[in-house]
């Protein structure tokens, strides 16, 4: 009903659900606590609402982290039979992926990225948490436009 909210959690990782309706919705997506990588401490509340997927893209732009040694991306197909060319400093990686399936790729400082895909994807990309760095700061989490 209107003004209703449902809040699904889990100990694993739900990237990939796919939330169907028939009214319009927010969906948000986060963790109370991540650390990234896992195996880092210093946790931190990370949230984005996610965009429907008649706004997601096929070619995205990734920029390193000023300050930060290294981030991560996570790329996520909508539909099966996604490719994916990931174009970092000079090298390619190509991926083939399916609706709900995502790929993790830790990236350097320095190193900027393309992303092009023929299907539409969506990007988010984490700071990592303090002992994985020297900066100070907590992991984040952004959704790459």
């Amino acid at each position: 009903n209107r003004l209703q909210t449902v809040y699904v959690a889990s100990l694993e990782d739900l990237t990939g659900t796919k939330v169907v309706t028939d009214k319009p919705v927010s969906v948000f997506s986060g963790h109370e606590c991540a650390n990234i990588p896992r195996n880092v401490t210093y946790c931190d509340h990370l949230i984005e609402q996610v965009l429907p997927t008649t706004l997601w893209g096929t070619v995205y732009y990734i920029a390193p982290l000023a300050t930060r040694r290294s981030y991560t991306i996570k790329v996520l197909a909508a539909h099966n039979n996604t490719n994916v060319d990931i174009y970092c400093n000079n090298t390619m990686e190509s991926h083939t992926i399916n609706e709900g399936e995502f790929i993790n790729k830790t990236l350097i400082f320095q190193e900027y990225c393309a992303i092009h895909s023929n299907r539409v994807i969506l990007v988010a990309q984490f700071s990592h948490g303090l002992r994985d760095d020297t900066a100070n700061g907590d992991p984040m989490m952004t959704l790459v436009p």
